[in-house]
Formats: C-alpha cells, structure tokens, sequence
C-alpha cells in the first residue's frame, strides 16, 4: 500500500538557488519545466461537466469543493477540485498550478488538467479511493497492536520520498498533517 501526499494549496517555492554553481541538475530540470509552461496552454476554457459525465461533491472547505468524477466507460474516477479566486489569488493559483503539472512521483498525488471559467478553476488529479490517514487514525483508534507500527513506518517512508522529491526542487509543502495524505 503506498501512501499520496497531497500537494495543492500548500506550496512554497523557491524554485532552486539562484546560482547556477549550486544548483542541482534535478532541480534545474524541474525549473526549466517550469519556466517552459505556457500559463495560455495550461487552462481548457471550459466546463469539466463537458469532459465529465458525473460529478458527486464528496468534500467542501472555505475555499475549495471536491467532487468525484467519472468520464464513463471503464476510466477511472477522478478528483476534480472546485477553486474560487480573485485576482490577488490569481498570481498564486496560477503559480501552483503550474507546479503541480511539473511534479511526478509516485507518492505525490497526479495531476492530469485544469479548467478555468472566469474566477473558477477546477483541477482533475488522481482520485484516491480510501481517504486520508487523518479518517483511518479516527475509524481505528481503538486498535493497537503491531499493524499501526508497520502502517506508520510505510506512510513515513512514502511521505518521506515525497518530501525528498519536493526538496530537489526547494519546494516545501507547509501544510503536512493527516488529511492531506491519502
């Protein structure tokens, strides 16, 4: 069983050092794709529902809505996250966005596109069935033994990778605790 460390809305960045004599290759690599994305390419100009047959909320916070979504077919569900913005968060959602379509590692969740009418973006990321390590703590608190030991030191060797990866390329995610890892 691996574990997802969710990423979006969490992010700081510095992408790299400044100076060329220090930086990484990783960590230049991931700049350049950075730096190469076209933030025009970035957004389809349209509704999710045209790509999506179904769309069930399943979560809602102060700033965002998360539904499940299924295309049809046999493709697998997706999570597709509704964000609200005005143009101060612009800057930032854009930022992130941009991240999140560079990142790839498999203890970091996927994300496969983002959509945006006026001041709405929805992104498609890789549905995780099973939910957080926060819902799982809670459902089986009463239970100790040496399951808890040996599922604790795998979500710290998958969250651990994911923040390795995340470093090579001076991001730091500031937001890690038990919901946002699935």
């Amino acid at each position: 069983m691996n574990f997802l460390l969710i990423i979006f809305s969490s992010l700081a960045i510095g992408l790299c050092s400044q100076s060329a004599e220090t930086a990484d290759s990783s960590c230049n690599s991931f700049v350049q794709k950075y730096n190469d994305i076209n933030p025009d390419e970035l957004f389809t100009e349209k509704h999710p529902m045209d790509d999506f047959e179904a769309m069930e909320s399943v979560e809602s916070g102060q700033f965002s809505t998360v539904f499940k979504a299924v295309r049809g077919g046999d493709t697998p569900p997706v999570a597709l996250k509704q964000v609200y913005f005005d143009d101060q968060k612009w800057k930032m959602l854009l930022r992130e966005v941009k991240i999140l379509h560079v990142l790839d590692h498999p203890n970091i969740v996927r994300f496969y596109k983002a959509y945006r009418l006026d001041k709405v973006v929805w992104l498609a990321m890789e549905w995780i069935q099973g939910g957080s390590l926060e819902q799982f703590s809670v459902q089986n608190s009463k239970r100790v033994g040496d399951i808890e030991h040996e599922l604790l030191r795998n979500v710290l060797k998958d969250v651990l990778k994911a923040l390795m990866y995340l470093q090579t390329a001076n991001i730091v995610h500031r937001d890690l605790k038990p919901d946002n890892i699935m």
